[in-house]
This record gives structure tokens, C-alpha cells and sequence, in this order.
């Protein structure tokens, strides 16, 4: 309750809308009833949000209306004492931390993913240079491919086919392995 000049005015809040609502209800009746009866009743009653917003002994209901256009309904809890919903709280902000943290870790493992890709595309493409042939079985090597000689066939046991790159090369060396024995063999004939 608050006094200004002859008027008073009182302000009553509700917990909810629906509450206020049905009070509102209620208070418009018996208000109309007492004026209708002649006996005390506010110069001016108006809902604002979730208060029921009375003013008494106004010079007029202008300015018992003037006064209630001044209250403004703010949706703003702010505890005078300890939060009682402090669990609900801390789960909310352990929620919001957990959510933070898995989503910075979806995009590293994401960023990961596509490093891991270029790098092995660059590899892939420095491994399938056309160097000069006495380079490339340190290629192969360097490449991690030990058994060369098993790439020849287009397709490996399992189904997939062998880089083209591949094929090419161990079939470079070995027809060059080919044709150096047949060499050394005509010359011990």
C-alpha cells in the first residue's frame, strides 16, 4: 500500500495467471456490488499481469486511472532469502555445461575427421607421383605397403581393387624384373 496526496493505492500480486484471472473475476463482481449498494468501494480497480491493482479515496476516476497506468508487471523472481529451486538450478546449469561440452567436442572430433582426410589425400597424392622408377620402391615402402608384388592383380582376395598407381608401377618393375632375367639367363646359355 502506498499513499499519494488523498488517494491510496494497493497493489495485491497473484502466484499465476489462471489464479489472478479468477480473482479478477471475483473482484470486478463484488466491486460493482458495492457501488451498486452505496457502501465503500476503490475510486478505480484494474488486473495488471498478475496483480489486482485497487485505489482508494481518488479525487477522480481520471486520475485514480492515471495512477494504476503507472504500474508495470515485471516477470522477474528475485529471492530475498536462499533459492529454494537451487537442485533444479544447478541441473539446469550442469545441463547447459554437459550440452556446451559435448558439442566443442563434436566439432574437434569433426575438425579431426577432415585434417585426418586432407592429410591422407596429400599422402595419396605425393605416394602417386610419377618419379623416376628408382624411387618408387622406397615409395611403396614409405607408403606402407610391403607386400608389392600382391597388388598385380587388379583385384586383391577381398574384392577391392588396387590403386591404379599401384598396378602400374609393380607391373613397371615387374616386367623390368622380367626382362633382367631373361637377360642374365641368354647369357649363361
Amino acid at each position: 500500500m502506498a499513499r499519494y496526496d488523498p488517494a491510496q493505492l494497493v497493489i495485491v500480486e497473484f502466484t499465476t495467471p489462471q489464479l489472478a484471472g479468477d480473482n479478477d473475476w471475483n473482484i470486478r463482481t463484488k466491486t460493482r456490488e458495492l457501488w451498486n449498494q452505496g457502501k465503500p468501494a476503490p475510486t478505480a480497480y484494474r488486473r495488471v499481469g498478475n496483480y489486482a491493482v485497487f485505489v482508494f479515496h481518488a479525487a477522480n476516476e481520471q486520475a485514480a486511472n492515471q495512477l494504476i497506468d503507472q504500474v508495470k508487471y515485471e516477470q522477474v523472481v528475485q529471492w530475498l532469502g536462499d533459492n529454494p529451486n537451487w537442485l533444479r538450478e544447478a541441473q539446469r546449469q550442469y545441463t547447459e555445461t554437459m550440452l556446451g561440452t559435448f558439442v566443442s567436442v563434436v566439432k574437434a572430433s569433426g575438425l579431426a575427421a577432415v585434417l585426418v582426410l586432407a592429410s591422407a589425400d596429400c599422402s595419396e597424392r605425393f605416394c602417386s607421383r610419377r618419379d623416376a622408377p628408382a624411387v618408387v620402391p622406397a615409395r611403396l615402402f614409405r607408403c606402407g605397403w610391403n607386400d608389392a608384388l600382391e597388388y598385380r592383380r587388379p583385384h586383391r582376395g577381398d574384392g577391392s581393387a588396387a590403386p591404379a598407381w599401384l598396378r602400374k608401377t609393380v607391373d613397371h618393375f615387374a616386367k623390368k624384373r622380367d626382362a633382367t632375367a631373361s637377360r642374365s639367363k641368354s647369357l649363361y646359355k
